[in-house]
């Protein structure tokens, strides 16, 4: 068995690079998301370590964080990825809260 460590993990399952490392594999490991609306979920869905958390270059420093489901993030680096556009509307539509380095 290997170790992972995934940030970014929505629920857990879609899009997951980890999903069957743990299941299949014996893998152990530690998933965080920082979007409150589907952290819960992946509570729920994954049997590893899972923390709110969100990262960044520096520990305990204030962000926007874009509620997008998958396509959420920082707000710094919004317009810096190939969903750029996605990340604009959800920033229209006021899905952003301040989350914790």
């Amino acid at each position: 068995g290997g170790l992972f460590v995934e940030f970014g993990a929505t629920d857990g399952a879609v899009l997951s690079n980890t999903l069957l490392l743990g299941r299949e594999n014996g893998w152990t490991g530690l998933c965080g998301e920082p979007n409150p609306k589907v952290f819960q979920q992946l509570a729920v869905n994954r049997r590893c370590n899972v923390l709110p958390t969100c990262i960044g270059p520096t520990t305990g420093e204030k962000v926007r964080f874009i509620l997008a489901d998958t396509f959420g993030g920082n707000a710094d680096y919004a317009a810096s990825d190939s969903h750029a556009d996605k990340h604009e509307a959800y920033q229209l539509q006021s899905e952003v809260v301040e989350v914790t380095t």
